[in-house]
């Protein structure tokens, strides 16, 4: 009995060590030994060479800036080059035989946008004296509509924008008497119906589309 003693001792031990091994196994990683990967370090938040967005602390991306200047583009219409303006400069680069003119919002990111240009730019507009066909897509006031009133060439106007178009303005509109088309692109918010009828009664002369 001496001699089995010391046996059955082995033989508990290398039991233990086999149930070790497989509850080890199902676990996967507890005691699983080192595979020579490199440590991984958190990317570091201000480094400006990481492609894409920096991502600031708490996981959340920063709004980009809004484009810090836009050239002037030109874009064909139908048998139009129209001249995209988004910056007060713009204007004063134009070619005076310019015959049409789109002024547009800044956009960047999602949502993002800004008006650069808008009734003192429209004022400009009058050292354009073969202006034909005008596009506003920036809010103006009652100094823009004034001033596109006074346009004397102006056969297209296209408002497509968040301004209200009411009595008063319309009034304005109606001095132009080289007008041929009225696009309204507005929500229905911005538009005074009652006005837009007595429009059409004073200048029945104007296709208007919307």
């Amino acid at each position: 009995m001496r001699c089995l003693l010391p046996l059955l001792i082995v033989l508990l031990a290398i039991a233990g060590c086999g149930d070790d091994a497989s509850r080890d196994n199902g676990r996967g990683v507890d005691n699983a030994p080192s595979r020579n990967t490199p440590d991984r370090d958190d990317p570091d938040p201000n480094d400006s060479t990481r492609p894409g967005p920096v991502e600031r602390p708490g996981g959340l991306y920063p709004d980009p800036s809004p484009p810090k200047y836009v050239e002037l583009g030109w874009s064909e219409w139908g048998d139009r080059k129209v001249a995209m303006v988004y910056e007060k400069d713009h204007i004063e680069k134009l070619p005076e035989d310019t015959s049409a003119v789109s002024f547009h919002m800044v956009l960047w990111y999602d949502f993002g946008r800004e008006a650069r240009v808008g009734d003192a730019e429209l004022k400009r507009l009058k050292r354009l004296p073969q202006l034909h066909y005008l596009a506003v897509g920036v809010e103006i006031g009652d100094e823009g509509f004034e001033a596109i009133s006074e346009l004397p060439a102006l056969e297209h106007l296209v408002l497509m924008s968040f301004y209200v178009v009411n009595a008063e303005r319309f009034q304005m509109l109606q001095k132009l008497a080289t007008l041929k088309t009225l696009e309204l692109h507005l929500h229905e918010s911005a538009l005074d119906e009652e006005a837009l009828k007595a429009f059409r009664k004073a200048r029945p002369d104007v296709s208007i589309k919307r």
